[in-house]
């Protein structure tokens, strides 16, 4: 399993919910909830890890969340 982590809004134009993956630009999935827009992204993740693994191209990092002492 990949550890990227996703952005989920709203899409007054769309009328549905948007799930991004910051670590992949371009990558984006609507669905008519958060779940499904976040399950259609990670369908839509895996065919881009498939795309740059076929291509030879390199995987971005997935970010890490450091915890804030302070």
């Amino acid at each position: 399993m990949h550890r990227y982590s996703f952005n989920i809004t709203w899409s007054e134009e769309d009328g549905e919910y948007v799930a991004t993956c910051p670590a992949f630009p371009g990558l984006s999935a609507l669905g008519k909830t958060e779940e499904e827009a976040l399950t259609e992204g990670k369908v839509a993740l895996e065919l881009f890890i498939e795309s740059y693994l076929a291509d030879s191209v390199p995987l971005p990092s997935p970010e890490v969340v450091h915890e804030y002492i302070g």
